[in-house]
Order: C-alpha cells, then structure tokens, then sequence
C-alpha cells in the first residue's frame, strides 16, 4: 500500500506512542486508512502534458499532473477527462 511501511519486531520504546518498552496493547492504537474510492475523484492513469509558450520563441512541454496522482472532480473537467 502506498505510504505504508512495515518494520521488523524491535524491542525498544513503541515507534507510535513512544512507550518506552513497547509493550502497547492494540487497543492503545488506532490506525485509519482513507477510502480512496471516492466518487468525486479521479485517479490519473497517464502523465498529463501541456503544450505551453515559455517565451514568445519557445515552445515547451510542462508536466500538468503525474501518472498516479488523484485530482478532484473539477479539476478533471478542466482538463478535458470527463
């Protein structure tokens, strides 16, 4: 899962709440991952790239929005993907 590292058993002080000898039970942690299947946004499957003057003799290519970034609703339209 994208952001998510998992870490091998240390004994030491708990990496989330810093108790000092890691003995957390699972009730002392919550942890929440976002629903990322929200209807008002859009994953972008493919590099988004703009022709756009950057002087009035140079005409260059301008990264819009990456592959694999999510964009509201709006923002897609702008674009011209929905």
């Amino acid at each position: 899962m994208p952001g998510v590292e998992f870490v091998a058993l240390d004994f030491g002080p708990c990496i989330v709440c810093g108790h000092p000898t890691g003995d957390c039970s699972p009730e002392d942690h919550n942890i929440v991952f976002k629903d990322l299947n929200d209807e008002n946004m859009f994953l972008v499957e493919e590099d988004i790239i703009q022709r756009r003057w950057i002087t009035p003799n140079h005409l260059g290519k301008v990264l819009v929005v990456p592959a694999g970034k999510r964009i509201s609703r709006s923002e897609a339209e702008k674009l011209g993907l929905v």
